[in-house]
């Protein structure tokens, strides 16, 4: 036993090593690229970044929901043109170097500086680093560039939306039942997938949760550890704070609804924080080696703006009285009107079954199971409470784990009187 828990925490140690080192070789091997082709194609942003702004708001029944972030893009695309050293290793440590103004106010306008940077020919502008973040999104980017403009990029993003959720809206339905897609389904609409297309910081994740749930429904439970050590790994490495939840809170639903038919509700619960953990694991360890990597190349002066965007993040200016009312504001976001409607049907459809075949003790079993991914967005929104306060239109995204655990849980329950029993256990053997 010992033995096996070695070679499992060896192997999960050399694959962070590993990604951490192919993650920096790949940066290197796109900042040789020519930077002339990708500003060319960027610069087609602006007509868009002038008629939308930083945040419009593209329906103003659902203005959190609908929002378009131009102000992340503007980061995303003149990261990937903008060099402040000829060396690829050493910008690749340095990781991009972003656009911005500073006004009297203290805030910085990234939007507007990258505006200027293609209109003006005065430098109304500066150039800071991002040697803090991986920003691994580069690697697909930057050789896109060469070929697309940004107005081109989305209708390949949204296209590439649409093939993976539908994908995973099958692989769903396949694995599972039909109430487990609707359940999904609804998860999804509480996304607004409709807007994120617009917006390649918001979509990262997302498209990366739907490859997540494909993977999830063809892999074999013992290989399902290096999928949630590797969703950790990627998010890490494609992003940050944005809604770094959704994809591990997915699958640990998922595992939930795999593990109905355990009777032990402890033995589930070890196996979800187990699967956790090693999400945990890759995607702090991810970053880790990114400042590792980047304090031996630059210097401990890169852990300074690390430590003050923790504080940020975790806290600041924001009390725990504002996080708490916050925290009443993201829920309500994510159970926007007709996705509360729908739940309000599905749960009548409860009560006509509890009417109808009675108490069912494995249905209260399952409500603790789920009622506990339920909560992971709530603990997140907590935790990075600043983030949370300053973003919403990012972290509410969070709490579609909420919306998934409550309709699988109703998905799960039973049709018939008698307890349930898994299709392939023991049991039903016996019976037959």
């Amino acid at each position: 036993m010992e033995r096996k828990l070695f070679s499992k925490f060896k192997t999960i140690f050399l694959n962070l090593i590993f990604s951490a080192l192919v993650g920096m070789l790949l940066l290197d091997i796109v900042y040789l690229m020519p930077t002339q082709k990708t500003e060319i194609n960027a610069s087609n942003a602006i007509f868009l970044f002038n008629e939308e702004g930083s945040h419009q708001v593209n329906n103003k029944k659902y203005q959190v929901q609908s929002v378009t972030d131009d102000y992340s893009d503007s980061i995303i695309l003149s990261n990937c043109f903008i060099r402040l050293k000829d060396q690829p290793f050493y910008s690749a440590a340095l990781n991009g170097s972003y656009l911005s103004t500073v006004e009297k106010d203290g805030l910085y306008y990234p939007l507007q500086a990258y505006i200027n940077y293609f209109s003006l020919d005065e430098p109304f502008w500066t150039v800071l680093d991002y040697s803090r973040y991986w920003n691994g999104y580069q690697v697909l980017l930057i050789p896109l560039l060469q070929f697309f403009t940004y107005p081109q990029l989305r209708t390949l993003n949204m296209l590439l939306l649409i093939v993976l959720t539908t994908a995973a809206c099958i692989c769903v339905w396949r694995k599972y039942s039909f109430k487990h897609f609707f359940a999904f389904l609804c998860t999804i609409l509480s996304l607004y997938p409709f807007y994120l297309y617009k917006t390649f910081q918001t979509s990262r994740i997302y498209n990366l949760t739907m490859l997540a749930v494909i993977a999830f429904c063809f892999l074999k439970k013992e290989k399902r550890y290096l999928l949630f050590l590797y969703t950790g790994i990627i998010i890490a490495y494609l992003d940050l704070f944005s809604y770094p939840c959704l994809a591990p809170g997915i699958l640990a639903v998922l595992v939930v609804t795999d593990m109905k038919g355990e009777k032990n509700n402890l033995k589930v619960i070890k196996s979800l924080a187990g699967y956790l953990m090693l999400f945990c694991i890759g995607y702090l360890g991810m970053w880790f080696m990114k400042w590792l990597l980047t304090v031996l190349i630059m210097g401990p002066d890169v852990l300074k703006a690390v430590l003050n965007q923790i504080m940020v993040h975790t806290g600041g200016e924001v009390t725990f009285a504002m996080g708490f009312g916050n925290l009443g504001f993201l829920i309500k976001t994510a159970f926007s009107d007709y996705i509360l409607i729908l739940f309000c049907l599905t749960f009548f459809w409860l009560l006509v079954l509890t009417i109808k075949n009675g108490y069912n003790k494995r249905t209260m079993q399952d409500a603790v199971l789920y009622g506990l991914m339920a909560l992971m967005p709530v603990v997140l929104c907590i935790i990075i409470k600043g983030h949370a306060f300053w973003h919403p239109f990012f972290d509410y995204r969070n709490f579609a784990i909420a919306v998934f655990a409550v309709f699988s849980w109703i998905a799960d329950i039973p049709d018939f009187k008698k307890e349930y029993v898994m299709p392939n256990s023991t049991e039903n053997k016996e019976e037959s």
